[in-house]
């Protein structure tokens, strides 16, 4: 609950506003219950007087009500409506390397799960201080009617709590347990929609897959749900229990040690059959708190630090972005001095280390990075991109280390496709006639037949793979920034199609004075680069370069 509550902190003013409206219509329906017991105690009627009390409690308590679900309603859909702003944001301030540990699966829990478990459990908050507020009012007006009743009901309170806390712990633990399964549904459920083609080719591993997924995560996850929910359900029914049994107390035990009226005797069944409804709804909301305080701890976790307090927040607040991130820096040179990195391979269980590398890569040059499977080029190229930090040695742009300061300025230079890209639909590009370069690229990628571009967006992505690769290449032109990065980019693009690539669309990105990377294992293009540098298992084997890249680079840096 407390990590809960420091979401609050800064909106407290409108949520104690809430609870004291809540507070008005639990008070209203407190007095109309002893109202209606002075009223049934009565042996004449009341009179009109107190048939205008009645109406204008039973109005207070529905206007009062009322507006207090209302602002709750409007805070908590404030609130969801920032903190997933402020969700995305977060992961979009976290290292590349970060995201891709965390993976696609808990983000997308905690966007989907997380944040509703919170709003959820804020718009239960007037129903509890109304019930409270209920609560509390009935028994003041008990102890008006005896103070004994109210000394025994206090008592019963203590004791009550207790034996509801000790087994909620228990609850608690069940219900961590199961939102931590949850994670492995939604992983198991991402790779069954990623994979749904390979599962369909092979049976024996569909049934495996499906096997494991109904045996393992579902099954936790059911195990884990009905166990918690059983939990609270016994928990809510014990506390009925409790209640009648303080109940059948006060009838049978009470009566014969103490003197107590009609009226008192009457107002205490009015108001012990009363209470039980509210009793209910605060008890039936404790689940609902529990778990917005796990899933918010979840957040926490993942190091996505929520920050709801600022009621203007969004992901990019005008003004607040310098203006050195729309005009990018021009490129003399980038430079890799001593760089090495290293992440954990499961399949071989150690440590890949990629370096130490030297390297420098020069405007109006085009370079191919070669070499097996795992021996770092991805990597490389993410370190290149600024996605990647660097375990040790540095990176320069144009002879300036890129830190923390200016590391999003430098990837404002560099526009990449990798082999996990993704193609948004609308398209950047600060020139003003976008739709005709758009679609003079989109001749040029053989998609003009297939994709249209109106107002900056693309009519679809549901193309092939190869297809998209090449809706990715044109936003990538678009972007027309210094250096270009493609991993792997024609590995899946027909053999007509790899000519126009390797021999037409990347030369003339070098010649117009682009820095050209180019991840690729096809040899049969090696000879149109300028430097072929080669990667085995980390480490730069060998660099080749070509008389007309050395030219090329003398001619760029004497002008």
């Amino acid at each position: 609950m407390r990590s809960l509550l420091t979401v609050l902190r800064e909106r407290l003013w409108f949520v104690v506003a809430a609870a004291l409206v809540g507070v008005v219509s639990g008070s209203a329906n407190a007095r109309l219950i002893g109202l209606v017991n002075d009223e049934v105690s009565s042996a004449a009627g009341q009179g009109p007087r107190a048939v205008a009390l009645f109406i204008g409690l039973t109005a207070a308590a529905f206007l009062s009500g009322l507006l207090s679900e209302a602002m709750l309603v409007f805070l908590s859909e404030r609130l969801a409506y920032h903190l997933r702003v402020n969700l995305c944001g977060q992961i979009m301030k976290l290292p590349i390397a970060a995201v891709e540990r965390l993976g696609r699966s808990r983000l997308t829990t905690a966007f989907t799960q997380d944040i509703p478990a919170v709003d959820f459990a804020l718009l239960r908050i007037p129903a509890v201080f109304i019930n409270a507020t209920i609560t509390l009012g009935c028994l003041m007006y008990l102890g008006f009617l005896s103070p004994v009743i109210l000394a025994m009901t206090g008592v019963f309170l203590v004791v009550a709590l207790i034996s509801y806390l000790v087994p909620e712990r228990r609850a608690l633990r069940y219900l961590a347990s199961y939102r931590q399964s949850w994670d492995q549904l939604i992983s198991d459920f991402d790779a069954m929609n990623q994979g749904a083609k390979e599962l369909k080719l092979h049976y024996p591993r569909r049934r495996r897959f499906l096997a494991d997924m109904e045996h393992g995560s579902a099954e936790r996850v059911r195990r884990t749900a009905v166990t918690y929910r059983l939990l609270y359900t016994l928990l809510g029914y014990w506390s009925r229990v409790l209640f009648f049994l303080f109940i059948a107390l006060l009838l049978y035990v009470v009566p014969s040690h103490a003197s107590l009226d009609l009226k008192t005797i009457t107002g205490f069944a009015i108001i012990a059959l009363y209470l039980l409804g509210p009793l209910d709804q605060i008890i039936a909301s404790m689940p609902r708190f529990r778990a917005a305080s796990v899933a918010f701890a979840k957040i926490q976790q993942m190091a996505l630090q929520l920050d709801a307090s600022r009621p203007g927040a969004s992901l990019l607040e005008p003004g607040t972005e310098p203006a050195t991130m729309t005009q990018p820096p021009t490129l003399r040179d980038i430079e890799l001095r001593g760089v090495t990195h290293a992440y954990f391979r499961e399949k071989e269980e150690r440590d890949f280390l990629l370096g130490p590398i030297d390297l420098t890569i020069l405007p109006g040059e085009l370079v191919l990075v070669t070499g097996g499977n795992g021996s770092g080029k991805t990597t490389l190229g993410k370190l290149i991109a600024g996605l990647y930090l660097p375990l040790a040695g540095e990176v320069l742009l144009n002879g300036e280390p890129v830190t923390a300061a200016n590391r999003e300025r430098y990837r404002q230079c560099i526009s990449a496709v990798f082999s996990d890209f993704h193609v948004f639909e609308r398209l950047t590009s600060s020139e003003l006639a976008l739709d005709d370069r758009a679609r003079m690229y989109l001749q040029k990628l053989h998609l003009d037949h297939k994709v249209k571009v109106e107002g900056g967006r693309l009519s679809t992505t549901a193309l092939s793979s190869g297809q998209r690769k090449r809706l990715a290449l044109l936003a990538a032109y678009l972007e027309d920034r210094s250096l270009y990065l493609f991993d792997e980019w024609a590995s899946d693009q027909d053999p007509e199609f790899k000519e126009v690539f390797y021999r037409q669309l990347l030369p003339e990105l070098r010649d117009r004075g682009k820095a050209v990377i180019v991840i690729t294992h096809d040899d049969r293009y090696f000879g149109i680069a300028d430097r072929l540098i080669r990667l085995h298992d980390g480490k730069l084997d060998r660099v080749r370069l070509a008389a007309a890249g050395a030219a090329r680079r003398s001619f760029s840096q004497g002008n």
